[in-house]
């Protein structure tokens, strides 16, 4: 399971709910479309998912951080096109990220490699989340090759923050923190 939190989970302890404030969430299914070809592909965990490029590069555009620039992949995505074959996005990730830190390298260094794949991971589950959300991804079991048809979508409100969990029968794929107070 991949979990997306942008913010410090200490700001989630600091939080100051009134003393009525009960957790809640609602439950969907959510259909997913046959694997468009040639395709994006994202592991996540023991899944395979899918993308259209240009769905994809429409979702990751708008996604950044200091040290993850979603339209620079979104441009470098889009100059892949139009795809013979499916490309797995961390071939372009890997091109993208600040080099490996040597053995004895400083600590900004380390710094900057860290951050670029924390920051990354964090990025592309929230563009995974919303494109599974709408539709747009398909999603195969990498062990046994099964595409998936239907998964459930859990949006939940706990106290202080809220978000999505998107659910495979019992396992819990991908989770989200979309906001917290």
């Amino acid at each position: 399971m991949i979990t997306c939190l942008a913010l410090n989970a200490a700001v989630v302890e600091a939080c100051f709910a009134p003393a009525d404030a009960k957790p809640s969430s609602t439950a969907s299914e959510v259909l997913l479309p046959p694997r468009p070809v040639p395709s994006v592909v994202y592991a996540l965990g023991a899944y395979d998912v899918y993308f259209s490029p240009s769905h994809l590069a429409e979702a990751i555009k708008q996604r950044g951080s200091a040290w993850f620039d979603g339209a620079a992949l979104a441009k470098r995505l889009q100059a892949q096109l139009p795809l013979i074959s499916d490309l797995n996005i961390s071939t372009l990730l890997n091109e993208m990220a600040p080099a490996v830190p040597l053995p004895g390298a400083g600590p900004q260094e380390v710094r900057t490699h860290d951050r670029y794949w924390s920051s990354l991971k964090i990025q592309m589950g929230f563009a995974a989340a919303d494109l599974i959300e709408a539709g747009h991804a398909a999603i195969v079991k990498r062990n046994t090759d099964e595409a998936l048809t239907a998964l459930t979508l859990v949006k939940f409100n706990e106290v202080c923050h809220g978000g999505r969990r998107f659910v495979v029968g019992e396992e819990e794929l991908l989770q989200t923190v979309d906001w917290i107070s």
